[in-house]
């Protein structure tokens, strides 16, 4: 097929999870779909964020004002205070007196917007390969996809990529997982999995390996699921930690601080990440804490036990058998091993972020890449550094955490994020204006 015959788009988005929706949000309210040729390819069927996690009465981490939008346009019609108004529930929240909503009700609001932008998104459309074959001489990138409404392959052009694709979910080194195992199975596919299993035969075994939030909320549900099961989290640590929310250390999720922490050099961004890991990882919020601890106190006095943490005990692997799962662990006090059977495993063990992500491994050679890192160097507006004689862009969103901070993978920074990237693609210099400035043209310059 020749290139005129191959529709070609200013932008094409890989994913179109909370990343890329807040950045069609930022393109919509700028009027730059007129300019801008966009095209969102999204594999699920319709929008949905962390669908398997959405556990009753979990709540949001972040404040509601860190939704897709309002950081950088407060006046924006894709406020999480305007998805309350317009059903007729924005009194009722304020009533709550309360900063953080249900997961459940912000994947609402999420689906929401996404609704409101559906002419920019193509859903059910995995993206198989990107590429740049000479015959566009490194102008443009060829995006094919498989769509799954009608069963066919397709290929655009774009002037410029944005991925983001979310994370992978993360297993510990060495243990083999059968994606498709009925007995062990990632956070990820938790709800998924639980309704599976129905109603388990009495003394049901899970075991949950992890000590963050997930696997803290997965053990609670679990608990309170399943009134006869046992439950055993089984962690590294000593105990499960409280995550820091306090407020000087919550600057480190701000824009601000990731023009520090981009301007910054390599050993002061490990020290930084080093210091705040207890923003984000294997952490919990107290208040579940304070359930889980109050659940095994209980469970002692009564002399009924279903909750028990195994703590100090590092998985080694994973033997999944006809009847049940052995799992091995190391000691760490010790050293030693030692083996324990479940009937369930939830790995809550976390995700990965490729950077560059694997969907790009065909234009792998076309990155600038930084030569300690080997990754690609990407500047404070997440544009990607090209070699020479490469005109397309790449903006990468979500794996930038070694440069940008720990906010990268979270929903902390979205909505500044879309207006950065779309100043970049719209030739705005705000990166060279002082910050003050730059802090303005973020707040205003998108609501024009």
């Amino acid at each position: 097929m020749k290139t005129q015959d191959i529709e070609t788009f200013d932008l094409v988005g890989i994913g179109f999870g909370p990343s890329n929706l807040a950045l069609a949000a930022a393109i919509e309210e700028r009027d730059a779909g007129a300019s801008l040729r966009t095209l969102f390819l999204e594999q699920k069927p319709a929008f949905a964020w962390h669908p398997h996690m959405l556990l009753d009465d979990t709540v949001m981490q972040i404040s509601f004002l860190k939704d897709l939008v309002t950081q950088r346009n407060p006046e924006s019609r894709f406020t999480f205070i305007n998805y309350l108004k317009s059903h007729g529930r924005l009194s009722d929240f304020i009533n709550l007196k309360n900063f953080y909503p249900t997961r459940v009700e912000f994947n609402l609001y999420m689906a929401w917007v996404a609704e409101r932008l559906k002419k920019y998104v193509q859903y059910g459309c995995s993206v198989s390969a990107v590429s740049a074959p000479g015959r566009h001489p490194k102008q443009l990138a060829e995006v094919c996809y498989f769509d799954a409404s009608c069963g066919q392959t397709h290929t655009v052009l774009a002037r410029n990529l944005v991925v983001a694709v979310g994370g992978q979910p993360k297993f510990p080194s060495a243990m083999q997982v059968r994606h498709d195992s009925e007995r062990v199975w990632h956070s990820s596919q938790y709800l998924h999995k639980i309704a599976r299993l129905r109603e388990p035969a009495p003394g049901h075994r899970f075991v949950v390996i992890g000590r963050g939030q997930s696997a803290a909320e997965i053990a609670h549900d679990i608990h309170g699921r399943f009134p006869q099961a046992l439950v055993t989290c089984l962690f590294r640590g000593y105990g499960l930690k409280p995550s820091d929310s306090s407020e000087f250390v919550n600057g480190i999720f701000d824009s601000a601080f990731v023009d520090d922490i981009s301007a910054a050099p390599p050993e002061l961004r490990s020290k930084l990440f080093e210091d705040h890991q207890d923003t984000n990882y294997s952490v919990v919020d107290a208040p579940l804490i304070t359930r889980l601890y109050e659940i095994q106190y209980r469970e002692r006095v009564s002399g009924q036990v279903r909750l028990k943490f195994k703590n100090f005990s590092k998985a080694q692997r994973i033997v999944e058998g006809e009847r049940s799962v052995q799992i091995v662990s190391e000691d760490g006090r010790t050293g030693s091993e030692e083996s324990m059977e479940a009937d369930t495993v939830v790995m809550a063990t976390g995700y990965q972020y490729p950077n560059p992500p694997k969907v790009l491994s065909d234009i792998a050679n076309d990155f600038d890449l930084d030569p300690d890192s080997k990754r690609p160097k990407v500047n404070r507006n997440y544009r990607a550094a090209m070699k020479d004689g490469v005109g397309y862009g790449v903006y990468l969103q979500g794996c930038n955490e070694a440069t940008h901070g720990l906010s990268d993978t979270l929903l902390s920074n979205l909505s500044i994020r879309a207006g950065e990237i779309l100043g970049e693609l719209l030739g705005a210099q705000a990166g060279a204006l002082p910050r003050d400035a730059r802090a303005a043209i973020r707040h205003v310059s998108l609501s024009a």
